[in-house]
This record gives structure tokens, C-alpha cells and sequence, in this order.
């Protein structure tokens, strides 16, 4: 009898632990194609969703420094990244990749991208 009740003990834990509600990974919203003059700043708002709770975020750039304004709120399952992008001193293509982690260690990313002009360049037109 004690050795069922303990079979059927162990048998119940393996299930209850083997039921761990799975999330879906964090879904993140980029912001509209924007343009930003040399050595300026521009700040960028990422929207996110995470079942499972906000945990961190990261920033990557290209064609300049980014750094993170506004974080998300820990446990959130909703809200907004907001990131400062500091354009390089060269003119041309700039990006800025927000990745997202939850609180079950799932990522997802999404780019921003940015186009790094020089006030009083030329501008160039497609021909007709």
C-alpha cells in the first residue's frame, strides 16, 4: 500500500511539473524608416509584447551609437523600448536592432532603420 501511495506521488509530481504553460515569444514592433542628420540625435520607439513578462532589452547600431532611454517595466506584458540613436559622422545607412527577452529567456528582435544625411548636401532625385 505504501509503496502504491509513493508510486502514485511521484507519478502526480511528474505531471504537475510536465504542465509548464508555454509562451509565445516576444512579438516587437519597429519604428517607420526615419532620417537623422550627422552627429544628431533621434530618439525611437519600439513597441513590445511578452506573454510571458518583460525581462531585458539590448540595442546593436550601425552608422552610429545607441544607447536605451526608456526600458521596459520588469513583468509588463505590453509596452514601449524607447531608444536614442546618435548618428555617425558619415552620411548614408544607419540601423538600430532592439532585441527582447521574457521572463522564460525567450528573444526576438526587431531593426529599426535610418537614413544619416548631411544638412546642405546635395539631394539626388531619381530620373524620370
Amino acid at each position: 500500500m505504501k509503496k502504491t501511495l509513493f508510486l502514485s506521488l511521484i507519478t502526480v509530481a511528474a505531471i504537475l511539473s510536465g504542465c509548464k504553460e508555454e509562451f509565445a515569444l516576444p512579438v516587437i514592433t519597429a519604428p517607420a524608416t526615419q532620417q537623422v542628420e550627422v552627429s544628431s540625435p533621434v530618439d525611437l520607439t519600439f513597441g513590445f509584447t511578452a506573454e510571458a513578462g518583460f525581462s531585458t532589452a539590448t540595442v546593436v547600431a550601425t552608422g552610429g551609437t545607441a544607447t536605451i532611454k526608456t526600458n521596459g517595466t520588469a513583468g509588463s506584458t505590453s509596452g514601449n523600448v524607447v531608444v536614442t540613436f546618435t548618428a555617425g559622422t558619415a552620411a548614408g545607412a544607419g540601423s538600430v536592432t532592439l532585441t527582447v527577452k521574457d521572463k522564460e529567456s525567450q528573444m526576438n528582435m526587431a531593426t529599426a532603420v535610418l537614413t544619416v544625411f548631411e544638412e546642405g548636401a546635395p539631394a539626388v532625385t531619381s530620373p524620370a
